[in-house]
């Protein structure tokens, strides 16, 4: 298995223009298992997983790395303790191999046709209403649509194989010091962060006995800095002596000159002066068109040269694609294609997906698998393939749990999932997901589902939650939504109770969640931050219609949300598209009259998801856009 989000950002985390001077430490201290999904919580949906995936590609920049399968030049000791004063004891010696949690997935699961309902109850005895709508017509301007992706990309360090015998025999001692000293800087940084994680959340995160107690821990942490400091220092030297060693070399080879050009490029103060940029952009494409010379160097040099070019040439692509046509490493390639993803969007995106996928099947899963559903969820929710949309969005949580114990959605699939599901209007499903997933896809659904006005799902739902998995962070938000969603004061006040007893700031819910984010979180501040939002609850959309003039205003709003969802196909007036719904029957009835296929397919699915939980009804309307 490849390395974990947090892993591959604090050893190979580089912003473009950064040098050693850029600590790791202070770029990925957030990085955490959350690697960004806390921006996801935080302003929600697409906006929030957008900020999340910059934040990742910024941290996954060009500091030089190793693959699982190397062996590191310099094998890392164990940091031990300062030597005790005369007043402080002796400490033992702390693996660094137990900073990291021990927690393992929890193996239940949940059917996927328990989550979402299928077929609505309807009440034999209650009359049918009838609602005449009239003309619905939509303002011509289009709606509010998602912006697409750009951002900073991520990129992997630069590999010793790739210079492996192609470089001067002379500037051996400096090229095997500088890569020593970079696994040694990195394995120690990973230490250091560990290890400060651990003394900061001294006071929630267990400690082992075997640790010496909070002082032994504390002290270890700070020579575990000390260390990282000084490897960063010694990282440093060594760029400078292979850098110097490389300027005086009488006769360079093309991997000398590209060795030189990459480290210049990574010495720059970003923004980069542009003549520096086209400068060593010339070297590297120099590099890459050289058929002489190894392919996987030729690659690297052409992924350089997309690097100092703008995201908005018209070169940048087709440079990338070609970066992606030499590689014939496997983990390489995965690496190329992510980055053409982020940039190319549509349904090359999904494509270039659908490939990455496909080859971390093929050459061992590992995080990315889980990050890559999720991505591609999205393309397929955006492009309306609901169904498939659906499967991605499940395999995604399938697969995130191995690598994120502590976060049951890193990657915000429960939203796709509860988006998809709704639009199917509650299709039959097969699968599981992770029984830890039905927290935020609980939470995820009741939102959709309050949207569409589906009362019944979200309180299905909310139900289901409680009963199945109580210990779920999302719980005081659920609870919220379910006592807007009460009948009567005696359920709401039983709801309340129920918050006030279990979910209470010292609760043992409470002590869990502190524990739990506390994996993610860089201090006891922040922890504190996420545990109030978690006890705040959530802000409630408000409950079902009771009078009649909410009635009809609800059942207008579900037509409305049709003709939105179908917008780009509708009619422009005088010419509308004739909507009858009939909700009598378990799953609504609907005919559409007036439009082409095209429109007549979208409105029919939009109409079955939006009226599917209306009580027994005959609707009619006319919908169009307004000329």
């Amino acid at each position: 298995m490849g390395r974990r989000p947090r892993d591959h950002g604090r050893n190979q985390g580089r912003i473009f223009g950064g040098d050693l001077d850029r600590d790791l430490g202070d770029l990925d201290r957030d990085l955490g298992r959350t690697f960004g999904r806390t921006f996801g919580r935080t302003f929600g949906g697409n906006v929030g997983r957008d900020l999340g995936s910059t934040l990742a590609a910024l941290l996954l920049a060009c500091a030089p790395a190793r693959t699982e399968s190397q062996t590191p030049a310099v094998a890392p000791a164990p940091a031990s303790a300062p030597a005790a004063g005369e007043d402080e004891p002796a400490c033992p010696t702390i693996d660094p191999a137990t900073l990291e949690s021990t927690a393992t997935p929890d193996p239940r699961t949940i059917e996927l046709r328990r989550v979402f309902l299928h077929k609505q109850p309807r009440a034999g005895s209650v009359a049918a209403k009838t609602f005449d709508l009239g003309a619905l017509r939509l303002p011509a301007h289009a709606p509010y649509q998602k912006g697409g992706g750009g951002g900073s990309l991520g990129f992997r360090g630069l590999e010793p194989d790739v210079l492996a015998g192609v470089t001067s025999p002379e500037l051996a001692p400096q090229l095997r010091a500088y890569f020593d000293a970079w696994e040694e800087f990195s394995a120690a940084h990973q230490i250091s962060y560990d290890a400060g994680l651990r003394a900061a959340h001294v006071d929630t995160l267990p400690l082992p006995d075997e640790w010496g107690g909070r002082a032994c821990l504390e002290r270890f942490a700070a020579r575990a800095e000390q260390r990282a400091a000084a490897s960063k220092q010694t990282t440093e030297r060594a760029s400078l002596a292979l850098k110097a060693r490389l300027e005086t070399l009488p006769d360079p080879r093309p991997a000398d000159v590209f060795l030189l050009a990459y480290l210049q490029f990574r010495a720059l103060e970003y923004p980069h002066p542009p003549a520096e940029d086209a400068r060593l952009e010339a070297i590297f494409t120099r590099v890459a068109g050289d058929e002489s010379l190894g392919r996987e160097l030729r690659a690297r040099a052409a992924e350089q040269s997309a690097m100092a070019q703008r995201h908005d040439d018209p070169r940048f692509v087709a440079t990338l694609e070609r970066a992606v046509e030499l590689t014939q490493d496997p983990e390489q390639r995965v690496e190329r294609l992510s980055n053409l993803a982020s940039v190319v969007g549509g349904d090359r995106a999904e494509a270039v997906r659908a490939q990455i996928i496909e080859l971390l099947e093929e050459t061992g899963k590992d995080w990315r698998l889980a990050h890559t559903l999720g991505d591609l969820a999205d393309d397929r929710l955006d492009r309306g393939a609901y169904e498939l949309a659906r499967v991605d969005a499940a395999r995604c949580a399938r697969a995130s749990p191995a690598d994120f114990p502590h976060d049951p959605d890193p990657w915000g699939c429960a939203e796709t999932l509860a988006e998809a599901t709704a639009e199917l209007a509650g299709a039959p499903m097969d699968g599981v997901v992770p029984l830890t997933f039905l927290g935020p896809l609980a939470l995820a659904s009741i939102r959709s589902a309050l949207g569409r006005h589906d009362y019944d799902q979200a309180e299905h739902v909310g139900r289901l939650l409680l009963a199945e998995l109580p210990e779920a962070a999302e719980v005081p938000q659920v609870i919220a939504h379910l006592q807007a969603l009460a009948d009567s004061p005696a359920a709401r006040d039983e709801l309340e109770e129920r918050r006030l007893r279990d979910y209470g700031p010292a609760s043992a819910w409470a002590a869990r969640q502190r524990e739990r984010l506390a994996w993610g979180l860089p201090d006891p501040e922040s922890v504190d931050r996420a545990l109030t939002s978690l006890l705040a609850g959530a802000e409630v959309v408000g409950g079902p219609p009771r009078t009649p003039d909410e009635r009809r205003r609800d059942v207008q709003a579900r037509a409305i949300r049709v003709a939105e969802t179908c917008r780009d196909v509708l009619p422009t007036s005088p010419k509308h598209a004739s909507l009858r719904v009939d909700t009598r029957g378990p799953l609504p009835r609907v005919t559409i009259d007036g439009v082409e296929d095209e429109a007549r397919d979208c409105l029919r699915r939009a109409a079955r998801a939006r009226f599917r939980s209306l009580g027994p009804a005959r609707v009619r309307a006319q919908l169009s856009i307004s000329d």
